[in-house]
């Protein structure tokens, strides 16, 4: 076959394996990004802020 007429019948084909993978990587992609929100949310709730203080003789800073 001429390499005009393999490159015409297989760009259907890689347009049409393009798009079932984006459809297969959607959701997950969605359930992921659900999944880290979720744990910097508990993660706020969870952690205590601490304020930092700097020790003038010593050039240190140390939380309160």
């Amino acid at each position: 076959m001429p390499p005009l007429i393999v490159v015409a019948l297989g760009a259907p084909g890689r347009a049409v394996l393009v798009r079932w993978a984006l459809r297969e990587t959607q959701p997950n992609n969605h359930e992921l990004e659900e999944a880290r929100f979720a744990k910097v949310r508990e993660g706020r709730r969870d952690a205590r802020v601490q304020t930092l203080r700097s020790n003038p003789v010593t050039d240190v800073c140390r939380p309160d």
